[in-house]
């Protein structure tokens, strides 16, 4: 059985409230291509179909060994970006890098 959420310490300000502003998809080219996140966005979320994408935070570019990895048919969850300045992409040719852009949204009591 799960816990109830509404009182204790599952209250609802525990659980994550987010609305989903959209999202598109890039095919990777071998180079490292520069995302652009909407201004609303707190929450980003890659997910990697066809092979690997790495990924780059305020860095000027991305490459096979950047810090950030998404294996093929993984996701990765970015935020919040209140401090991101850039975030660059790599992944092999035919790679597709699919994002989604979400903002939180606060429950109303």
């Amino acid at each position: 059985m799960f816990p109830k959420y509404e009182a204790g310490p599952y209250k609802a300000t525990h659980l994550p409230h987010w609305k989903y502003l959209g999202g598109t998809s890039m095919t990777m080219d071998e180079t490292s291509q520069t995302v652009a996140i909407p201004d609303r966005a707190h929450i980003l979320e890659i997910r990697a179909e066809g092979g690997a994408v790495y990924f780059a935070l305020n860095f000027a570019f991305a490459a096979a060994n950047s810090p950030g990895y998404i294996p093929d048919g993984g996701g990765e969850i970015i935020g919040p970006l209140s401090n991101l300045n850039s975030l660059e992409v790599f992944g092999s040719a035919a790679v597709v890098a699919h994002r989604m852009y979400c903002r939180e949204a606060y429950p109303q009591p």
